[in-house]
C-alpha cells in the first residue's frame, strides 16, 4: 500500500504543470473509506495529525520530491512547445512507464 502511494505521489510531483497533493496525501490520510466527504463532520474530514509521525518515511519522500522538481527547471516547463520538444517517452515492456527530459529542459542544468 505504501509502494503505490509513493508511486502515485511521484507521478504527480515529477509531471508537467501545477501539481495538486490533497491535504494529508504525504500522511496517508485516509477519509475512513467515504468516497464523498461534502457533508461529513470533521471527524472524516479533520488531518489526523498523528499519522504523520506513523508514515514519517512517506512524509519525507513527498518533502524530497518537492525539493527536487523545486531544484530543476524540467519538471516547471511552462511552454506546451517545450514539452512535445524536451519530453520523450521511452518504448517499454507493459505496464512500466519510462521518460527522459532534455537536454536543459526549462533551462535546467541537467543535460
Amino acid at each position: 500500500r505504501v509502494a503505490m502511494h509513493k508511486l502515485a505521489l511521484a507521478a504527480v510531483l515529477l509531471a508537467q504543470g501545477v501539481p495538486l497533493i490533497h491535504a494529508g496525501s504525504e500522511m496517508l490520510r485516509t477519509k475512513k473509506g467515504q468516497d464523498n466527504t461534502y457533508e461529513a463532520g470533521d471527524d472524516v474530514n479533520a488531518i489526523d495529525w498523528s499519522t504523520k509521525k506513523e508514515n514519517l518515511e512517506v512524509v519525507q519522500y513527498v518533502t524530497e520530491l518537492i525539493q527536487f522538481r523545486k531544484a530543476h527547471a524540467a519538471f516547471r516547463m511552462t511552454a506546451a512547445a517545450e514539452i512535445a520538444e524536451k519530453l520523450k517517452f521511452v518504448t517499454t515492456p507493459d505496464n512500466v512507464i519510462v521518460f527522459s527530459l532534455g537536454p536543459h529542459a526549462g533551462g535546467d542544468v541537467w543535460q
